[in-house]
């Protein structure tokens, strides 16, 4: 039941970085861009703690454990050589590589078909906006 829920919140959270609907929320409402960028990493690191037995398992293979370094160590190495690169850059790659890493175990877990869900949802969602 618990799973349920933390895949639901992770696909809300997944529908409103595709729509951009996170810009209103923070406009129009209480909720600030900081508060939803936490929900954000705690929704992918919930995600991750439920599929843990499923990132264990891919973690066994060596190759993704020295493309996670890499897609992690790179980024952070870039604060020493270029003045250009702020802390915000580097948090959000760390942030994109987490939420492709839960994207790829809620889809191994869950199926497509939630996902493509959210994926037509907010396709819809855009579109209308556009013409509005």
């Amino acid at each position: 039941m618990a799973n349920n829920i933390i895949f639901k919140v992770f696909y809300v959270v997944i529908f409103f970085n595709l729509t951009s609907f996170y810009f209103p929320v923070a406009t129009y409402t209480p909720i600030s861009l900081k508060l939803q960028g936490a929900l954000f990493i705690l929704s992918c690191l919930s995600v991750l703690f439920v599929c843990r037995m499923e990132v264990l398992k891919r973690l066994a293979n060596w190759r993704i454990v020295v493309l996670a370094g890499l897609l992690i160590f790179f980024p952070l190495v870039s604060l020493l050589y270029t003045p250009y690169t702020s802390v915000r850059d580097i948090v959000l790659v760390v942030l994109y590589f987490l939420l492709v890493c839960s994207i790829v175990l809620v889809v191994q877990v869950k199926g497509w078909r939630p996902f493509w869900r959210v994926l037509e949802f907010a396709l819809i969602t855009n579109i209308v906006a556009l013409i509005i």
